[in-house]
């Protein structure tokens, strides 16, 4: 059995970082020291899937879980996929002034002995810069697309004239 306990303080806002969530970071900084990120599927409601990795190397392990329950900014995720019997997370966030505390409770059951090994070294990035910057390039992508999309639209009733 792992267990795995982080503690971070970030100044951000919690609605912010929630949102930020949702997006992957467009880069991480990986520094030798084993990662585990996570992201969530779209809104933080019962039954939405969370896709985790813990990068090791230049190896990585993805898993997924489903969230159980919702407290607030607050949730819990089980397993729904991975190379484990059991996980269980609780992500648990507070907003205090201008700092938010996030604190991540993770266990795991039926792992490896490598896996066991990368997680008691591991630290848990949140990467908000990054993940505002995923959000920065989808936005770009959709307004192009949309432009993209209007001007067929005119240049066909240029046509149809």
């Amino acid at each position: 059995m792992v267990s795995f306990n982080q503690t971070s303080w970030f100044e951000i806002e919690e609605s912010e970082a929630t949102s930020l969530l949702r997006y992957a970071p467009a880069r991480a900084e990986y520094n030798g020291t084993p990662t585990l990120s996570f992201r969530i599927e779209n809104e933080l409601v019962c039954g939405a899937q969370v896709f985790y990795r813990l990068i090791s190397g230049f190896r990585f392990v993805d898993w997924k879980g489903t969230i159980a329950s919702v407290s607030g900014k607050s949730f819990t995720a089980d397993l729904r996929q991975g190379p484990f019997s059991i996980f269980h997370a609780e992500h648990i966030s507070s907003q205090e002034g201008n700092l938010l505390q996030c604190e991540d409770i993770l266990s795991f059951n039926g792992e490896t002995e490598s896996f066991a090994q990368a997680m008691d070294k591991a630290h848990l990035k949140y990467e908000f810069s990054a993940r505002k910057e995923t959000r920065a390039i989808i936005a770009s992508f959709e307004s192009e697309r949309k432009t993209e999309s209007f001007e067929a639209l005119d240049m066909g009733n240029a046509s149809a004239g």
